[in-house]
């Protein structure tokens, strides 16, 4: 697990904030160009708390009563449910990547849409 940990950290801190950190230092008119890396950053993982806290955390091979979480289905989602939520969640970020993209280049986003 802490392989995997430290392999997810690299994979979050070269390809994403390291980007943001030099954009933001580039378009900057004062010192605190890190400000908007740092509450990006803060207000994603709140989001994820918020979800880990509201979704219920349900494994295969417990029962409902070993759960975490506020939501309470009244019988157990099936492997199927599962895989779908994951795919939705996980697709969530990627979408959010996307729009921000192409609204931060309002011109070119026009350009390649209709190219």
């Amino acid at each position: 697990m802490g392989l995997a940990a430290g392999i997810m950290t690299a994979a979050a801190v070269w390809p994403l904030l390291v980007p943001s950190l030099d954009y933001s230092q580039s378009i900057a008119t004062n010192r605190f160009y890190w400000l908007t890396t740092a509450v990006g950053s803060i207000v994603g993982g709140l989001f994820i708390r918020f979800i880990n806290y509201l979704v219920p955390d349900l494994h295969l091979n417990h029962q409902m009563s070993d759960k975490e979480g506020i939501l309470n289905p009244k019988r157990p989602l099936s492997k199927t449910m599962l895989l779908y939520l994951a795919v939705v969640f996980h697709n969530i970020p990627e979408g959010l990547a996307v729009g921000v993209a192409f609204a931060s280049v309002a011109n070119l986003a026009t350009r390649l849409s209709f190219t």
